[in-house]
């Protein structure tokens, strides 16, 4: 079981740390450097190997618009709120956590607020004379069902990401949430744990298949029958990263309480002519009602017909 743990704790320690160093391959204009640089935090990575492969400056703005369109969480207002949100985010992380010429975004409480927001309640404890720590912070965040922590080993106010096992996978969910723009309200928090749509391609149809677990849908009731109509906005891009095509798709499911019961997946086919080859399917479901938000990066190869 220690063996467990501590690869547990490597694992999850690499994958909230490996942005820290990033080297900056891309520049900006003049005045986004740090904006851009912190992006990254928030890209899959299938995100950033698209990113790295785009020929020009204009390919790699054309992707950023579209990069927070995914994220934004109401189509129907001007602003993006996911996009505003990180923006201040940013700039209360560099404000509030810089530590030792670091940037506050860099920090492990820094990544962890860009990551999940202010926490719902903070417990700090700055001296702790039974043992070699000189402070500890939790963040309760309620939505997540999650508590994470933080020790102070120097007394420098440099607090570092302390890992267990207990929570470790939850913190790596709600990070993965993070990445994608996937906020939920705490009630549809409460009600049900979104699950993972699967997206592949049907060479022989030729359709590209999405399937969703049926227990994470919000569905209304119409006589007598469970409806739900989603939205499908589908971006298309090519192995080396260009961008082939960008589309949306309305559809519905309908269907009796009794069958919906037996479904593990709900599953939508859109018919679509790929030549062969390889490339990413970027897809973004979302319902009508604006509750539940579901993404999928998936790499598909097309065979010749």
């Amino acid at each position: 079981m220690r063996n467990v743990k501590g690869f547990l704790y490597v694992i999850l320690l690499f994958i909230l740390l490996m942005n820290c160093g990033v080297k900056r391959e891309i520049k900006f204009e003049q005045g986004k450097d740090t904006l851009y640089e912190a992006i990254r935090l928030i890209m899959t990575g299938p995100e950033k190997k698209i990113f790295k492969k785009l020929p020009s400056e204009e390919s790699k703005e054309e992707f950023m618009k579209e990069f927070w369109k995914k994220r934004d969480p109401d189509l129907s207002t001007e602003e993006n709120e996911f996009k505003k949100e990180f923006e201040d985010r940013l700039a209360y992380a560099n404000l509030r956590f810089k530590s030792e010429g670091i940037p506050g975004w860099k920090t492990d409480r820094g990544r962890i607020y860009m990551y999940l927001g202010p926490p719902d309640q903070a417990y700090e404890q700055p001296y702790l004379n039974y043992s070699n720590l000189k402070g500890y912070l939790v963040w309760v965040y309620y939505k997540y069902r999650l508590g994470v922590e933080f020790v102070d080993r120097t007394g420098t106010n440099k607090y570092d990401l302390k890992i267990d096992s207990i929570h470790s996978f939850r913190l790596m969910d709600a990070i993965d949430r993070a990445k994608f723009g996937l906020i939920y309200s705490v009630e549809a928090e409460m009600e049900k744990k979104p699950g993972q749509i699967e997206v592949d391609f049907d060479n022989e149809k030729r359709e590209i298949v999405v399937r969703i677990p049926s227990s994470s849908l919000f569905y209304k009731e119409e006589n007598g029958y469970l409806v739900v109509d989603l939205r499908f906005d589908f971006y298309i891009y090519s192995k080396n990263g260009i961008k082939k095509d960008r589309f949306t798709k309305m559809m519905s499911f309908k269907e009796s309480e009794e069958e919906v019961l037996k479904m593990d997946k709900i599953i939508f086919t859109i018919p679509y002519q790929f030549k062969p080859g390889s490339y990413y399917v970027d897809v973004k479901v979302s319902d009508s009602g604006g509750i539940g938000q579901f993404r999928k990066i998936a790499k598909i190869k097309i065979k010749k017909s």
